[in-house]
């Protein structure tokens, strides 16, 4: 197990590979990994880079961000990439950092996929993803050119990308996507069953959808508008279309998840549509009234704490600025003092 780790200015931020059994990252911050590749090439390094075939890796809780490549990822060109848990983790603006490539350019948040062996057990769930709406690449990738993969899972994902697409599904023989937010600037979705796969295989309703684009659905052959997609494949009966004001999303989502291994201490993630200074959060979860606490921005770990004080039992007003996401998005990590 590694918990509650930083882990910052590296080739990789961790490396996990097959004989790694049945092991834990949880808890960690991962950010700055990698370098620059040659003149027209992406950046390289990534937060988590992973191989499995046995037992099940779980990558929990952590953070990873402006990583040259990807944030965190179970990737092979000859390998393995079976059997992972991918679930509670924020991450968030990864390849970023690459030069020269072009400034806006971006790499997936979190991916999995292999070149020959299929990939099969895979679950993607609670995890919170952004790319800035005016930037591209996908924020979560699943499939890369093995065709068929298995089974994945893609459950209560809040994913954001921007103008191009921001959740990719390749070549998977079973799908299950519920109760999902998508949202993106462009093309947002691309679903690639393999060949002769009805849509039948596939479980997926009760999402959100937000997009600024007319036909946002990319399927073998054909896109679609959202009702043209619910009328093509039968899915997504009970999902919603969101509305929006000036091709923006609307509102805050705030999301808080408890660390297991460490009372007291919790990563927050806001989504700070309506561009707001600060956004309250209810911590009531988390802190005992009475208890000393800060709240530390990720994107300056080692800087003061943007908050702190004892907690009186209210919700604390956190501040959406003094990070290169501010104020659309913004991570947190809660940590009691005494």
């Amino acid at each position: 197990k590694i918990i509650n780790m930083v882990i910052h200015d590296n080739g990789d931020g961790i490396a996990f590979w097959v004989t790694s059994l049945d092991s834990e990252i949880y808890g960690c911050v991962l950010y700055r990994n990698g370098w620059d590749g040659p003149t027209g090439s992406r950046g390289n390094g990534h937060g988590i880079y992973s191989q499995n075939r046995d037992g099940t890796k779980q990558i929990l809780e952590t953070i990873s961000f402006d990583n040259y490549a990807t944030g965190m990822k179970g990737f092979a060109e000859a390998g393995y990439a079976i059997g992972y848990r991918f679930e509670g983790n924020i991450s968030f603006n990864n390849g970023a950092p690459a030069r020269p490539r072009p400034e806006f350019n971006r790499e997936q948040n979190i991916l999995v996929g292999t070149a020959v062996n299929p990939s099969d057990r895979i679950e993607i769930v609670n995890n919170y993803t952004y790319h800035p709406l005016n930037s591209s690449g996908p924020s979560l990738g699943l499939g890369y050119l093995s065709n068929p993969n298995g089974n994945v899972v893609v459950q209560n994902n809040y994913l954001v990308g921007g103008l191009g697409t921001t959740v990719y599904v390749k070549y998977w023989k079973i799908v299950r996507f519920p109760v999902n937010t998508v949202i993106g600037n462009g093309q947002f979705i691309s679903v690639h069953p393999p060949t002769n796969t009805p849509w039948n295989a596939y479980q997926w309703d009760n999402n959100q959808y937000f997009s600024t684009v007319t036909n946002p659905w990319d399927t073998p052959g054909r896109v679609y508008n959202f009702n043209g997609w619910k009328q093509a494949t039968a899915l997504d009966p009970n999902s919603q279309w969101l509305t929006s004001v000036n091709n923006r999303p609307t509102g805050v989502k705030v999301f808080v998840r408890p660390n297991r291994y460490e009372a007291g201490r919790a990563n927050i993630a806001v989504y700070n549509w309506d561009l707001r200074s600060q956004v309250a959060v209810d911590v009531s979860s988390i802190l005992q009234p009475g208890a000393r606490y800060e709240v530390r921005n990720p994107q300056d770990f080692y800087g003061a704490p943007v908050l702190s004080g004892i907690y009186s039992g209210q919700p604390l007003n956190l501040p959406m600025t003094g990070s290169t996401t501010s104020p659309e998005i913004n991570a947190f990590i809660l940590v009691t003092t005494s």
